[in-house]
């Protein structure tokens, strides 16, 4: 199971690195810092113990920056980022596992 894990997450990189080449040809080695950074954020938020949480904690931080990026002004909307981080940082106050984490005997006591 871990092999085929392992090998649906190389293929699924391999496919979004070609993706952001083609939005953007040159590479450097900041390349995709920022993306990566956020999803990060999104697989802590949504828990990492099940691929199913970290795919919700995904689709949430990108809706939570969609509302943010258009309920924001314009002028306003560079920091998008700094909402979805505290966000982040106040989920994991409240539950350390992540928002869709499936919770523990050990996290009940």
């Amino acid at each position: 199971m871990i092999g085929v894990a392992v090998l649906l997450s190389g293929a699924l990189a391999a496919v979004v690195a070609i993706m952001l080449t083609v939005q953007n040809p040159l590479v450097t080695s900041t390349f995709a810092l920022n993306d990566t950074i956020i999803v990060l954020a999104g697989v802590v938020l949504g828990g990492m113990n099940r691929p199913v949480s970290a795919t919700l904690g995904g689709f949430a931080i990108g809706f939570g920056s969609g509302l943010l990026g258009g309920a924001l002004p314009t002028a306003q909307s560079q920091y998008v980022p700094t909402f979805l981080f505290a966000a982040v940082i106040l989920v994991l106050l409240v539950r350390p596992s992540g928002l869709f984490a499936r919770s523990t005997s050990a996290e009940r006591v």
